[in-house]
């Protein structure tokens, strides 16, 4: 991972969507942080399907796009395109060598 985020910057704790905290049946899926500028998980298997994992990987990517759009960085459009460039260009390369713990 290349992008840090600001040395000494205060950790950032994310409010629990108001729709989880209505069902009973929500699940925590993952947290992710990069520390020392490699990605760091926590992560339960979740899924019964591998493939099901290509399904949330592709809703996180148009969350995130729709992120750069609505803080007006870039078009949803663009954000999704330079994503899946990404997504497309590590395909069975280069694996990450941060940690996962899983849970």
């Amino acid at each position: 991972m290349s992008e840090k985020p600001e040395k000494n910057a205060p950790l950032k704790t994310f409010p629990t969507p108001e729709k989880v905290l209505k069902d009973p049946k929500a699940v925590a899926i993952l947290s992710a942080w990069i520390a020392e500028g490699q990605l760091q998980l926590a992560a339960q298997r979740t899924f019964e399907r591998p493939e099901m994992w290509g399904q949330f990987l592709m809703d996180l990517a148009k969350h995130a796009s729709m992120m750069y759009a609505q803080q007006g960085v870039m078009s949803q459009p663009e954000a999704m395109t330079r994503i899946l460039g990404v997504l497309s260009r590590h395909t069975g390369g280069h694996m990450d060598s941060g940690q996962t713990t899983i849970l």
